[in-house]
């Protein structure tokens, strides 16, 4: 059987590394270190070198294609942090909606039979 405190705790922690990195990515300073220096200038640099006549043997090509799929590799990390957060703050309000329904007070009436949910 799971322990749902377990679970949730697990889910919050994966909204709470999501969030942070989100907040990271709006920081001046990571914009300009990663997403320009290191996802976009890096990148170009990498894309020029590759074509370089002096960097076609196998080392340098096989250290290219290492630098190259290191970028995608972080951009993958980063996509999967604020996928998993988003996967999981879904499933914890599907999970506080599903206790504030079984916390709803009903009752039988007694003429229809019929179960009457009881508002607030």
């Amino acid at each position: 059987m799971i322990d749902i405190n377990i679970y949730l705790d697990e889910a919050k922690k994966a909204v709470a590394m999501r969030d942070a990195l989100l907040k990271l990515k709006k920081n001046r300073e990571f914009k300009k270190i990663f997403e320009e220096g290191y996802f976009k200038d890096e990148a170009a640099r990498l894309a020029k070198a590759i074509a370089n006549y002096e960097m076609q043997d196998e080392i340098n090509q096989r250290a290219l294609d290492e630098q190259f799929r290191a970028i995608g590799h972080v951009q993958n990390y980063m996509l999967t942090i604020i996928q998993a957060g988003n996967n999981m703050e879904a499933l914890i309000e599907e999970h506080e909606e599903r206790l504030r329904e079984e916390a709803k007070e009903t009752v039988i009436d007694d003429i229809t039979g019929e179960e009457i949910i009881l508002e607030d």
